[in-house]
């Protein structure tokens, strides 16, 4: 039984891609023969029909597999997008959530699937979030609010939710919700409010006038301050410029100011005036700084209101001027005092020197046949020594009051300080009758004063206690610790005493208490000099005292310990004793040159050196005259005046060091300028001594024979 197939061959069908493919794959295959060819197309129909099936498998297949890995792709992207997605049923069930809404909601994915969404909301929030979900599931259309979240470990969270119904294929609605943590945003929102507010505050109580302008110089803000220093409201702002207050520049060099600051963001401080709108003119100092703001370019402003300032400044000019012309002619009349006392002590030394110094001749002349003339010299010399003490008082008084008294902070051992006061004060106790007691160290003992200081200190209270105590009285000098640091010394005297009265007006000068028509002679100064002493040298003095039984007066000064390098005698120099007779042994003559311009002064050191038969003396009266007697006579000694009429004796002194054949021979000026600073002058300027006037004929003797032989020994 054969196959009977159709006698004709059905058309065709139209060629599909995979058709083609198909038939493409079986292109090589051998053509049928003519008494099988229905047959054959058949066959061929379905070799082409399977090889299409198998491509069209293939293709569904390589279909799945993109599918699934979409379907991954999106899942992935659902899963772990940066946002909670969640579906929510009609009943306000999730159905659906994310792994960033299960991390948001604080529980695992597993257990959150059927719950309400409500038991996450916050107490206060879900009133609101009910009213929410209603509407949202009521009407199409994206909704978009805030709520506050409770997550089961009591942590809050503020989100974001953006809802949307959407209407499933069984007809029963869900809401698709998408759910953003803003708990930062909200935190960083609420941080810039309230510095917006803080920055308000401030601008709005700050004093100085806060103002921003555009590069147009056009006022674009403006705190209340600097409406009110102008005398505007707030409707200037917007529609003024910096030219309508600024008088003290042109447009023209304010916009360049302007647009300077602003392209460098740099910033100024200037002053610069403005005008209020009532005219009135202030000095405005101005703090600027170019800003951008928006990408826009402005001046930032703070303005001050300098105008009291300014005329207090210039008050205060004014009476800087005037203080310093006051100052001025202070010091001018300061220098004009200090040079009439100079000049006062030169001119009252100078006379003194011949009365005190004649007499001193006289005495060390006297002979038997003047012997009644003995009382008569010692007046003189009493007189003049207490006129000499007068004096130095008065100079001493007025150098502290000028502020020119110095004093240096040294260790001074108290014992040898002591005993070298005894021996200055003993021989004005004997004279009065007066019995000293002093004390009795067995340890080293110092304190820190200036040395000439403290023995001036000393010798004024023992000549106090020695000048008004009674016939046959004592004086006792004592010493104690007051605390650790400080040293007290008392010189206790068995006078007369004084009431409280008395003690009261005691330190007041040229106020000598009721003494001024007694026997005792006196300025009344000598106490204020010595507390000004003491308060120099950082100490304190007092004074006990009651009427019929005595006075102790007391001072106080700071302990010191014992100075590293000890010195071979107490005050650094030698105690030079008289040397004549060792001069002499020299068997030769020595030569004195004697510059002055006074007689007396030349007749009273002609005779002093008359009295010694080792000195030859020349003399000159002026200082050419002496110099040339130098060069031609060669002296060992020249002793200079220092007040010639022609040239001063630093004058004569420079020429003489100058000088080869002068520069060796030794100098030592013998002057009445007896102020501390003429003493330094002189010593600097190269005088091997300086001895004031009056002369006192020993301490005089000595120097010369100290300069003799200095010089012989060179």
């Amino acid at each position: 039984m054969s196959l009977k197939l159709p006698s004709t061959v059905p058309p065709p069908r139209p060629l599909t891609p995979l058709r083609c493919d198909a038939e493409s794959q079986l292109a090589d295959a051998p053509e049928p023969g003519s008494a099988t060819c229905h047959a054959a197309e058949l066959l061929y129909e379905l070799q082409v029909h399977q090889a299409e099936l198998e491509m069209q498998n293939e293709h569904l297949r390589q279909s799945q597999i993109a599918l699934e890995a979409s379907r991954e792709r999106y899942a992935n992207l659902y899963e772990f997008a940066p946002v909670a997605y969640l579906t929510l049923s009609s009943s306000c069930l999730i159905t659906e959530i994310n792994h960033t809404g299960a991390t948001m909601l604080g529980m695992e994915r597993s257990q959150l699937l059927n719950r309400r969404v409500d038991a996450f909301v916050a107490e206060s929030d879900r009133d609101r979030w009910q009213r929410q979900f209603v509407s949202a599931m009521a009407q199409e259309g994206m909704r978009t609010f805030d709520l506050t979240l409770m997550r089961p470990d009591a942590s809050q969270c503020t989100v974001q939710l953006r809802c949307l119904r959407q209407d499933s294929w069984d007809s029963k609605p869900t809401l698709q919700v998408m759910m953003m943590d803003i708990t930062e945003r909200e935190r960083s929102e609420r941080a810039v409010e309230r510095e917006c507010v803080r920055l308000q505050t401030i601008l709005r109580m700050a004093s100085d006038g806060i103002h921003i302008l555009d590069s147009d110089g056009l006022l674009v803000e403006a705190n209340e301050a600097f409406l009110t220093m102008l005398g505007y409201d707030q409707s200037a702002v917007g529609r003024m410029r910096v030219t309508d207050w600024d008088t003290f520049d042109t447009w023209p060099v304010i916009q360049a100011r302007i647009a300077d600051l602003i392209a460098r963001r740099g910033h100024e401080v200037f002053e610069t005036r403005h005008r209020r709108r009532d005219g009135l003119i202030l000095d405005i100092e101005i703090n600027v700084s170019g800003i951008e703001i928006d990408g826009k370019c402005y001046l930032y402003a703070a303005s001050r209101d300098i105008t009291k300032r300014k005329r207090l400044e210039h008050l205060l000019q004014e009476k800087n001027i005037e203080l310093e012309r006051s100052k001025v002619a202070a010091e001018n009349a300061n220098s004009a005092k200090s040079e009439f006392l100079a000049s006062m002590s030169h001119e009252l030394r100078t006379p003194l020197n011949a009365i005190l110094g004649f007499a001193q001749l006289m005495e060390a002349a006297r002979t038997p046949s003047l012997e009644n003339q003995k009382q008569s010299i010692e007046q003189i010399l009493k007189a003049g020594w207490h006129l000499l003490g007068l004096i130095n008082e008065i100079l001493d008084l007025a150098k502290i009051e000028s502020g020119k008294m110095t004093v240096s902070r040294d260790s001074i051992p108290l014992p040898e300080l002591l005993t070298d006061c005894h021996a200055m004060i003993e021989p004005q106790a004997q004279n009065a009758g007066i019995h000293l007691t002093f004390p009795h160290f067995d340890n080293p003992c110092h304190v820190l004063g200036d040395l000439t200081g403290i023995k001036q200190v000393m010798i004024n209270l023992l000549s106090n206690a020695i000048k008004y105590n009674r016939v046959d009285g004592q004086v006792r000098v004592t010493y104690a610790m007051n605390g650790e640091q400080r040293l007290r010394i008392s010189v206790e005297d068995t006078g007369v005493g004084m009431s409280p009265e008395q003690l009261s007006q005691l330190f007041q000068p040229f106020n000598r208490l009721g003494q001024e028509c007694g026997s005792v002679e006196g300025t009344g100064i000598g106490l204020v000099v010595t507390r000004q002493l003491v308060e120099l040298m950082g100490g304190t003095i007092g004074v006990e005292s009651n009427v019929d039984a005595g006075s102790v007066f007391w001072f106080e000064l700071a302990v010191a310990s014992a100075p590293k390098m000890a010195s071979g005698n107490f005050n650094g120099k030698v105690k030079r004793a008289r040397e004549s007779d060792q001069i002499q042994e020299l068997a030769i003559q020595r030569t004195v040159l004697y510059v002055e311009d006074k007689l007396s002064n030349l007749a009273l050191v002609e005779g002093l050196i008359g009295l010694r038969s080792d000195l030859k003396l020349l003399t000159a009266i002026d200082g050419q005259q002496g110099f040339r007697i130098a060069r031609s006579g060669q002296p060992d000694l020249i002793l200079m005046d220092i007040n010639l009429h022609t040239i001063s004796g630093f004058e004569v002194l420079k020429m003489l060091r100058e000088d080869p054949l002068t520069a060796h021979i030794p100098v030592m000026a013998l002057s009445a300028r007896a102020i501390a600073s003429d003493i330094e002058k002189g010593l600097d300027a190269g005088f091997l001594q300086y001895i004031t006037k009056p002369i006192k004929v020993d301490e005089f003797m000595n120097a010369i024979d100290m300069a003799l032989r200095n010089s012989s020994c060179r």
